[in-house]
């Protein structure tokens, strides 16, 4: 059998390779059953149909001497026939006993026996079926109706309802407690994330339900049901939710929010649009992903206020890697002024914004804001000489077009000589 698992026919319990390697359970005509159901059979093969020899005479006890008369009760009740009714109550006595359903012995067939009962006897003796045997029955009560055969026939209809009727009660003590464990699964499962599994044991159900296989049915409809309106339920709130996002260029998280929705309910009608939606956002977040990344000159940026002055610097005459050798540079500020400055953004949504900035003697600190949002508290841009600095990077939520940047003198540095607050940008970049 392949790998996985598969479950007893009988019992429905679930059955890994390693039970078979290990002889907890075997297949029997390609259908698989745990050893508790069907044992496995060590011994050789000896047959369906067990012989009878002839019964022996009853021997007389030697101080019993008054026994020797009823040893010959054959020939009192009618010589060969008693002894044929003696074998018969012997075939029945050990049609009785044995192992448990194993089939009741035919009786010898005599010439005078119909073909059609010996027919039915035989088979009745060899099969494990009660259907089987009982439509055999029916084939056979034509001709063996008012017959003194009828009788025979019989005993072998009321075994085979015996039968049917032992196997249908061993059934529902094996389905009462796997149903119940499939119920548990589907109440603890709320987001039908087990259902291929739940679908596999309904089914293993169905195979050993018998009668009631009307309770398996209603529970798998039931189930199906549940799966039905949940999975209409989460996939129309996922597309809700994920259209709201990229109506803000959120397409990251529009797809992300498709992501979560389980696999099983996006195979259902309700789902069936959500993957390709999906495809779109994530192709959309790439686009505005290499839209987003921009290199912008400080000395291009557009000045919207300032107190003192704002310019474009030459830093060629400076020791240092300026971009394009040039910064924007504002002077002749005080504490608590401010200069704003307007950026562009192909795209909007939370970013990574890097700026690299100019570090002096006379340098201030300063904060700094986008959008009306603080992304750096504080930044010291004191230093013993002038130097391009290395890159600070902080996250900001930008629109799609015009930004704001703004600078606002906090103080100086105790150490910077003069103290002239002076400011220097020499690019930002946009991630």
């Amino acid at each position: 059998m392949g790998k996985g698992i598969v479950y007893c026919r009988d019992c429905g319990k679930s059955l890994r390779e390693d039970d078979f390697a290990k002889h907890r359970a075997q297949t029997v005509d390609d259908v698989p059953y745990c050893t508790a159901c069907r044992p496995l059979d060590r011994t050789p093969p000896t047959g369906s149909i067990r012989k009878i020899s002839a019964p022996r005479q009853p021997k007389v006890p030697a101080r019993r001497p008054a026994a020797a008369p009823k040893s010959r009760l054959p020939l009192v009740l009618g010589g060969a026939g008693g002894g044929v009714l003696l074998l018969g109550i012997l075939v029945f006595a050990l049609s009785s006993g044995g192992r448990k359903e194993e089939a009741a012995t035919p009786p010898p067939a005599k010439p005078e026996d119909p073909p059609a009962l010996v027919a039915l006897e035989k088979f009745a003796s060899s099969s494990q079926d009660p259907e089987a045997i009982l439509l055999r029955v029916d084939e056979a009560r034509g001709p063996l109706r008012g017959t003194p055969h009828e009788a025979r026939l019989r005993r072998v209809e009321q075994r085979a309802i015996d039968l049917r009727s032992k196997r249908e009660a061993e059934r529902s003590g094996r389905l009462d407690p796997f149903l119940a464990s499939i119920r548990t699964i589907i109440a603890e499962d709320a987001e039908f994330r087990r259902k291929a599994e739940v679908d596999g044991m309904i089914r293993s159900a169905s195979d050993i339900a018998g009668a009631r296989a009307g309770d398996v049915r209603k529970l798998e409809l039931d189930y199906q049901d549940a799966f039905g309106k949940a999975a209409a339920a989460a996939c129309a709130a996922a597309r809700d939710e994920a259209l709201k996002l990229a109506a803000q260029e959120d397409f990251s998280g529009a797809a992300d929010r498709i992501g979560k929705v389980p696999a099983a309910y996006l195979a259902t009608p309700a789902g069936g649009a959500l993957p390709d939606l999906r495809r779109q956002y994530l192709a959309r977040n790439e686009e505005n992903e290499k839209a987003a990344r921009a290199w912008i000159e400080g000395e291009s940026l557009t000045v919207l206020e300032k107190k003192g002055d704002a310019h474009p610097q030459d830093m060629k005459q400076f020791a240092g890697a300026w971009s394009q050798g040039i910064q924007l540079w504002w002077r002749n500020a005080a504490k608590g002024d401010v200069l704003r400055l307007e950026f562009p953004s192909a795209v909007g949504g939370r970013r990574k914004l890097h700026l690299s900035m100019t570090a002096a003697p006379d340098y201030g600190v300063f904060r700094l804001s986008v959008n009306g949002s603080v992304v750096l508290e504080q930044i010291d841009l004191y230093a013993p000489k002038v130097a391009s600095q290395a890159e600070v990077t902080c996250e900001a939520l930008l629109r799609k077009g015009p930004n704001e940047l703004k600078v606002e003198v906090t103080g100086s540095n105790p150490q910077a000589k003069p103290a002239n607050h002076m400011f220097g940008l020499d690019y930002l970049r946009i991630e």
